[in-house]
């Protein structure tokens, strides 16, 4: 073997694997304070809990605890002595030394002094504006386990609760909910919590729980006023509209009004209304629902449908009844029942109204378009029935842009400033633009790019030009 080839490793410190005494202990120590953790925290929890017997516990321990560092303050200053008085009597005299009572009331007003910057603190972060009533919610909700308490009636909460605490900060509180309402509120770490009709007794809420809605579970009354635009662009409007609907009830009917279930709901609907809708979730729901499904309706049919055949000797058109319109609503194989059960509402009973459209469009312009319109069915030529179509549509564009002038001429009669009535112009131009995107979302049809763009640059001019005015 070649000796060149044989080399010795370096000298090369060993590392031991073991740890260091004090990496033991700091591991001990750690194990030590998460076991401590675990074994205290059900103490902490009983000992902190928000609810009436955590208040009362708080409360005995605070009179209590106090009662004794009095005496133990009293002892070290003055010790018993061996008098001839009894000890009690010694004892209570102690109590009332005057340095005595001025460490206790040092004690008292470190305690009130930690009353006050709660009640600081609480009255910003909430915007209480209202100190006196952070301090009741305070010695209420800590100590002394007596917790205000409100109704809520008629889908509300009443007014003397509206301004309370309760609304801001939440519970610890007592709800005394009335039959006909549904209400969810959100615990602190923000799981739902609903408490309905079947609660015959007041429910007390935890520590921070808030109101987030109330659901008024009685049949509701809305009327409505819904515009939209014929398969060959007339406008018609839907007067007088009226609905009566509810919360979805999961198959239920109501009972006696007298009973706790007499107006059965859907948890699940409650929970979908409320988050998904806005401040009046049952309202919005269901309007949104109305407006959508009829103008839909209004958009895939042409004006002729609407009405009824005028001339004895023209053959008869197709002409759709009312109850067809109706028909829709109450169908469950339909798109609209299906939504409604979707978004939590159910519908009781529909009257879709009066139907208007703009007499003199219909006089002075359709009565000529209904006219070609025949002509061509007659000749059955598919390029002369395009280029009618087209005519059409090209007259009824050059309608609603003629609109817009008109508009102008109104305006300065009205003695607005130029600033004003260009921000109106802009305004009418951008409301004919949104009906044309709209029925593009109605049939189905992707909006061309250069409406969007135009409808934004519109919206801009007008908030410029308020910002110009202001």
């Amino acid at each position: 073997m070649d000796r060149k080839a044989i080399t010795t490793a370096p000298n090369k410190p060993i590392h031991d694997p073991s740890p260091s005494m004090w990496d033991v202990f700091l591991g001990d120590m750690k194990a030590l304070m998460r076991e401590l953790k675990q074994q205290l925290k059900p103490l902490v929890v009983w000992l902190l809990v928000m609810d009436k017997n955590g208040a009362r516990r708080r409360t005995t321990i605070l009179i209590t605890g106090g009662f004794l560092l009095w005496i133990t303050l009293a002892l070290l200053s003055h010790p018993l002595g061996s008098g001839t008085d009894p000890l009690v009597m010694q004892l209570i005299q102690k109590l009332f030394e005057p340095d005595v009572l001025r460490r206790a009331l040092i004690l008292w007003l470190a305690l009130w002094l930690g009353v006050q910057l709660s009640a600081f603190y609480l009255d910003d972060v909430f915007e209480l504006e209202n100190l006196r009533a952070a301090r009741r919610f305070i010695w209420s909700s800590v100590f002394t386990g007596r917790f205000p308490k409100f109704t809520i009636r008629d889908g509300d909460m009443v007014e003397e609760g509206l301004d309370s605490s309760v609304a801001k900060i939440g519970g610890p509180a007592w709800v005394d909910l009335h039959l006909e309402n549904a209400a969810l509120f959100e615990m602190i770490e923000g799981s739902p919590h609903v408490v309905s009709p079947a609660n015959r007794s007041a429910v007390l809420l935890d520590g921070f729980e808030r109101l987030r809605a109330v659901v008024d579970l009685r049949d509701q009354v809305i009327e409505l006023t819904v515009d939209g635009r014929t398969q060959d662009g007339i406008p018609v409007t839907a007067k007088d509209v009226r609905v009566v609907y509810s919360i979805d009830r999961g198959g239920e009917e109501p009972g006696d009004v007298r009973d706790s279930k007499s107006y059965p709901f859907s948890e699940d609907a409650l929970l979908h209304l409320v988050y998904n809708h806005g401040i009046d979730p049952l309202f919005d729901a269901m309007q949104r629902l109305i407006r959508s499904e009829l103008v839909k309706f209004i958009s895939h049919h042409t004006l002729s449908e609407f009405l009824t055949n005028a001339n004895v000797g023209e053959s008869p058109r197709q002409f759709i009844p009312r109850d067809e319109i109706t028909d829709q609503f109450y169908d469950y194989e339909r798109e609209f029942s299906k939504s409604a059960e979707r978004h939590g509402v159910r519908l009781e009973w529909i009257g879709v109204g009066t139907w208007t459209t703009p007499a003199e469009i219909i006089l002075d312009r359709h009565l000529d378009a209904w006219k070609i319109s025949a002509e061509s069915r007659q000749r059955r030529s598919e390029p002369e029935l395009d280029g009618t179509l087209r005519q059409s549509w090209l007259e009824e564009m050059l309608r609603l842009v003629d609109e817009v002038p008109g508009v102008y001429y109104q305006l300065v009669n009205q003695e607005l400033t130029s600033e004003q009535i260009m921000r109106r112009l802009v305004l009418t131009y951008r409301e004919k633009l949104r009906n044309a995107r709209d029925l593009y979302y109605q049939t189905g049809q992707p909006v061309p790019p250069e409406l969007v763009i135009v409808i934004r640059h519109l919206s801009r001019m007008a908030a410029i030009q308020v910002e110009d005015s202001e």
